[in-house]
């Protein structure tokens, strides 16, 4: 069997995502998924760097934006390099799947005067979708 790295994670758009294209004209659409985790009454916020690429990349490019509620499935890819002044470094990525890789959830506003969630109700807990009530467990 083959190694396999699979990921997938719910989070908020840091900023407006970024657009650019290679030297050979393939676009990459780069972007930051922030990820809260809640314990003991406490938020802990995780930030992860994303890309996507291709023609998927171009049709995203102007719908992802800086609150943005999203989905992200695809695989972690580590890249390592040495820098200038020779200092060894390294990157986590998380490389969305190219068909149906990145999920566009919610209204895409995050409401931060009242905290209520995508359904309107009041929240003390995240809401990752108006679907949460759909799961089965």
């Amino acid at each position: 069997m083959a190694d396999m790295c699979s990921c997938m994670m719910v989070g908020r758009l840091t900023a407006n995502a970024d657009l650019k294209y290679t030297n050979n004209g393939t676009a990459r659409l780069g972007f930051t998924v922030a990820v809260g985790r809640y314990e003991k009454g406490q938020t802990e916020t995780s930030f992860f760097d994303c890309v996507q690429w291709g023609k998927t990349a171009e049709i995203l490019s102007r719908h992802l934006t800086k609150g943005r509620l999203v989905a992200v499935k695809g695989e972690l890819r580590q890249n390592r390099w040495t820098d200038n002044e020779g200092t060894k470094r390294q990157q986590i990525l998380m490389v969305a799947d190219s068909y149906g890789g990145i999920q566009m959830l919610g209204s895409g506003k995050q409401n931060n005067d009242n905290d209520t969630d995508d359904r309107g109700s009041q929240s003390n807990e995240p809401s990752y979708s108006r679907f949460d009530d759909d799961i089965p467990f």
